[in-house]
């Protein structure tokens, strides 16, 4: 069996006879020292010797090694089955379950609880045993990963296990061929015993660990039918309020493109007033600043400015407060996040003949970089117009196969791009006549678009610039040649066609994997609206929202949906009646499945989750009916 490091070190801390205890008193000295070495050597009969012999032990002692308690140790032993009795004896022995709770959220020297301990050693059935105790799973250690994340990296199994208990079944009374099963949403929104109104008010904090990259991680729990009732239940009361921060970031992007567009094309276009009868000519020497009539910029360009001004330090606020909701890590690995920090911050200069002509000056000058800056933005804000657009439901899948082709491009043309800058050099020695290769800038744009299939051959080697002075030189031109076919063989044929078959492979691979990445945008959607309802209550005392938001508030609840965060959902499997007894014939039932909330009501989650619950509440009444015939037996 393989142990990890922490697991392996535990014969050289049983040679140690000595250990070290802020204790009071000698006889404790002694009691907690024999307790901590039968622990380490799995001595069960020794330490309830010990248990019983001292009923007031104190169990949230520490060595002075480690900074661990018995807990820590017991959770470590490399038996598992004498770890989990050991476990429940120290458990056990505590003498209420606040005491069990203290115990468990208990820190040693890397910051780690016993449920780290117990979670990244993989020990599920541990974690089962000290997870209801209500410990505060939200403890970081030195690595910043909280138990939870612990859990579901190492041990997902146990929430999954723990979702399948939430599913209950029962007929509406004897004979009865109708069928209710019960889903009881608290173990999904399990808080610490400590834990703040404000922190207990939030119903997806526990699921906030799921949030990442690469949801294929969490598959297992993500799909499991509990968890997808309970979170498209839950984006059912958020979709309003994402529907209209959606609308008005929208039209903040909108806006701000619109003045972008009036005062750097409409009003101050790129042009110069240079010749002798003071006609308008493009400006060609990306030199010179242009001079604007302040006049062009006072209507519509001021209103609009002020709007966006407006908007900006609005989203600014916004993009702040998301900030401190997530980790920096995972706020800038959002490429829309990025994106909106360009946009807002892009105001300010953008905005820059705005400012003169308010502060009395009458013809505005305009530089060159502004004109680049504005045509950034420009683009930033119209494809941040984009991504608002595919957050609504029916869209979504598509800017998430964009994002991830996105991802696999820029890795791939990072893996190749020695090749790129090998070929760009390379031409620029050996055919610098050519317009497309007398830079190096200008080569690697060129043999990106070349790569497309665009070679232009003609132009290079016959044309009346580059083809007569190609040839004139003998060794040149056929190592032009050669270099020219090589890469029209590595680059066009082999590396295009690999890109579009990684495009195809990415396309197809999150088609197939579309219900998790769903799940995942869905989950931390709600996630970051349900934080900003939270700093509203904070805020302002006002928890209207926060409870506008929950599953299980019973103010904001529908009449199917229970106080206790359980809903009762009635299922007619189309079983047959027996017309002579009256009872249900079970082994006629058909395939079709008619779920009700109401009679009006539509369920707001695929019928393939109802199929999964069906089996669960199956599964688990053929386990009763199993239990109950061995006790008869």
């Amino acid at each position: 069996m393989e142990l990890t490091t922490e697991q392996n070190s535990l014969p050289e801390e049983l040679s140690t006879t000595e250990s070290s205890f802020v204790t009071n008193g000698e006889n404790k000295i002694s009691e907690c020292s024999n307790a901590f070495n039968y622990v380490k050597g799995g001595r069960i009969n020794h330490l309830s010797n010990v248990f019983r012999n001292n009923p007031e032990i104190d169990l949230t002692e520490k060595d002075t090694t480690n900074e661990k308690t018995l807990l820590h140790y017991a959770v470590l032993y490399r038996s598992r089955s004498r770890a989990l009795e050991m476990t429940e004896l120290i458990l056990n022995h505590a003498a209420n379950e606040a005491l069990k709770r203290k115990l468990v959220e208990i820190q040693d020297n890397k910051g780690e609880t016993a449920l780290h301990s117990a979670a990244k050693n993989g020990r599920a059935r541990i974690v089962e045993v000290l997870l209801p105790l209500g410990p505060d799973w939200k403890l970081r250690g030195k690595d910043n990963q909280t138990a939870l994340d612990c859990v579901y990296k190492n041990v997902p199994q146990v929430v999954v296990t723990d979702c399948d208990a939430c599913v209950n079944y029962s007929q509406d009374g004897e004979g009865s061929c109708e069928e209710l099963v019960t889903l009881d949403f608290k173990r999904l929104i399990r808080h610490p015993e400590n834990e703040e109104e404000v922190d207990r008010l939030k119903e997806v904090s526990m699921l906030g660990g799921l949030i990442t990259d690469d949801a294929d991680r969490f598959r297992l729990i993500l799909e499991h039918p509990v968890v997808q009732v309970f979170l498209h239940l839950k984006y059912g009361k958020c979709y309003s309020v994402i529907v209209a921060s959606i609308v008005i970031q929208i039209l903040w992007q909108l806006i701000y493109g619109y003045f972008l567009f009036h005062v750097y094309f409409q009003a101050c276009p790129w042009k110069l007033l240079d010749d002798a009868n003071g006609n308008s000519a493009p400006n060609k020497t990306f030199e010179l600043s242009v001079e604007c009539d302040g006049r062009n910029l006072d209507f519509p360009g001021i209103f609009f400015a002020v709007i966006v001004w407006i908007l900006a330090i609005i989203f600014l606020t916004k993009e702040i407060f998301e900030f401190s909701t997530v980790t920096a890590f995972r706020y800038f690995s959002q490429l829309e996040n990025i994106g909106q920090l360009f946009g807002i911050m892009s105001v300010i200069w953008t905005c820059l003949p705005i400012y003169e002509r308010l502060s009395g000056v009458e013809n505005t000058i305009i530089n060159p970089w502004q004109y680049n800056l504005a045509a950034a933005s420009e683009f930033t804000v119209w494809t941040l117009v984009l991504g608002q657009i595919c957050k609504l439901r029916p869209l979504r899948i598509y800017i998430q196969i964009f994002v991830k082709v996105f991802k696999s491009f820029v890795l791939f043309i990072c893996t190749f791009a020695s090749l790129l800058f090998g070929f760009a050099a390379a031409f620029c020695i050996i055919m610098p006549q050519a317009k497309a290769f007398q830079s190096p800038w200008l080569a690697i744009p060129k043999v990106l678009v070349m790569m497309t299939g665009e070679l232009n051959y003609d132009d290079v080697f016959h044309s009346d610039e580059g083809g007569p002075k190609l040839q004139s030189t003998t060794s040149h031109y056929f190592t032009s040649q050669i270099l020219f076919s090589m890469f029209t063989i590595l680059m066009s044929l082999i590396l295009l066609n690999l890109l579009i078959g990684l495009a195809v492979t990415d396309t197809q691979a999150l088609r197939e994997n579309c219900r998790t990445a769903e799940l995942s945008s869905m989950l931390e959607e709600i996630y970051l609206l349900e934080s900003f309802a939270a700093r509203i209550y904070i805020a302002f005392g006002n928890k209207w929202l926060l409870e506008r938001l929950s599953v299980t508030t019973k103010s904001s609840s529908p009449s199917w949906l229970k106080h206790s965060g359980e809903i009762d959902l009635k299922v007619e499997h189309g079983s047959v009646k027996d017309m002579e007894s009256g009872s249900c014939v079970s082994e006629k039932r058909s395939q079709k499945v008619t779920l009700e909330f109401s009679r009006a009501f539509e369920y707001p989650f695929p019928d393939e989750v109802m199929n999964r619950l069906r089996e669960l509440a199956d599964a688990k009444v053929k386990d009763e009916q199993e239990e109950e015939s061995q006790s008869l037996v």
